[in-house]
């Protein structure tokens, strides 16, 4: 326990200020900065960290956090808003780009932190059970970023998701505004029309076919297609163009059905997937209630971007790395943390002790992704597949 001590004392001298100040050094600002949704994006990765903090087992099949048993089957409300979030930012990435150059831009933007993040995650696995060639699979699924797991960290499936989204925005580019908004309409119906069939066949439980509906709901391939989660991104892309000089009262209809779609589908999937009734009746309208007013503070933050900017100040660097730093934490948090956390408890040490271990060692290997590796292997992609592009573009 001494050793716990002097580990705790050492992370108290790295003060909020030092760490604050370490994230803003070298970051890009960019003129499309929303502080605001910086911080909704690091707020939506600590609920999903609280989540699986929440739900992580001990070798025993005891919860190794109970005091954060609250936050399981509700944190994962976090992935449906980055989703949004995507739906909102993608088509900055996309104006002006031609298809390859975006999805360029996106391999850049988010492989370094899978390369770096997998290993990390494989060297934990790897320690935890001692058998490393049983882990290389997963490793050369996530090393290439195929959309079908296993891979090596589970939290992976949603970046599949999210890739799929890009390259049906790269197919569509070159129809500009216009494809942006059929996609949007077609992923909305899409998923709309899945949403109200599941919860027709389990709700009225017809033709018998409850249980075969729920277990066909919630299966990869609705994910991967974007069926499922097409809603959310659709959302995301209508409050863009809403908020580009784009809004008309049609519009703004479609986006309040579409949060009302979504919400209603975060209830329906609470339903399907929580253990009892009793917890589904509960958890639906928390995470309905937070989907709600991730919603809202989205728009707030979107309207009042220059008040924003104003509050934020000289802090304008250290609140984007926050931004930025939700990503490498979310990469990070699952498989290390598990690793880390079973293994702390497996020696003796109490939850409390195990919880601030276990956070602040994802948070350093996070912090060091986000701040070293990841931003050295940004730049070294740029200057060689960029430049590289550009000089082939004009021979």
């Amino acid at each position: 326990m001494a050793t716990v001590g002097t580990y705790i004392v050492y992370l108290s001298r790295l003060t909020f200020w030092r760490v604050a100040f370490a994230l803003g050094q070298g970051v890009r600002l960019s003129t499309r900065v929303y502080h605001g949704i910086d911080l909704i994006r690091i707020l939506a990765c600590a609920l999903v960290v609280l989540n699986h903090f929440g739900e992580f087992p001990d070798n025993q099949g005891a919860l190794i956090f109970p005091a954060l048993k609250g936050f399981m089957h509700i944190g994962d409300i976090g992935v449906e808003i980055f989703f949004v979030i995507s739906g909102f930012v993608i088509p900055f990435s996309a104006a002006n780009s031609r298809p390859g150059q975006f999805l360029l831009k996106r391999f850049i933007r988010i492989y370094p932190a899978v390369l770096v993040s997998s290993f990390i995650a494989f060297g934990a696995l790897c320690l935890a059970s001692g058998n490393a060639a049983s882990h290389i699979p997963a490793l050369l699924r996530s090393l290439t970023l195929l959309p079908v797991g296993p891979w090596i960290d589970g939290v992976l499936w949603s970046l599949a998701v999210e890739i799929v989204f890009y390259c049906v925005i790269a197919f569509l580019i070159p129809l500009g505004a216009r494809g942006r908004l059929m996609l949007a309409a077609w992923l909305g119906i899409s998923s709309a029309v899945f949403t109200l069939a599941v919860a027709a066949v389990f709700y009225l439980d017809l033709h018998g076919l409850q249980q075969e509906a729920a277990s066909s709901a919630i299966r990869y391939y609705w994910k991967i297609s974007l069926v499922r989660h097409g809603v959310f991104f659709a959302l995301g892309m209508l409050i863009h163009d809403l908020s580009h000089g784009n809004s008309d009262r049609s519009k703004r209809t479609c986006a309040i059905a579409l949060t009302a779609v979504g919400a209603f589908q975060i209830v329906l999937f609470q339903h399907l997937s929580a253990p009892s009734i009793e917890l589904a009746a509960a958890s639906s309208v928390i995470k309905a209630g937070i989907w709600l007013l991730a919603i809202a503070a989205l728009v707030v933050c979107i309207r009042r971007r220059a008040e924003i900017a104003s509050l934020v100040g000289p802090w304008a660097g250290t609140v984007t790395s926050l931004g930025l730093l939700s990503y490498t934490l979310y990469l990070n948090h699952y498989t290390v943390g598990g690793v880390v956390g079973s293994a702390l408890v497996a020696h003796g040490y109490n939850s409390v002790a195990t919880l601030i271990i276990t956070t602040s060692t994802i948070l350093a290997i996070s912090i060091w992704v986000q701040t070293g590796p990841e931003r050295h292997l940004q730049d070294k992609l740029k200057q060689l597949l960029l430049a590289r592009r550009v000089a082939l573009a004009r021979t």
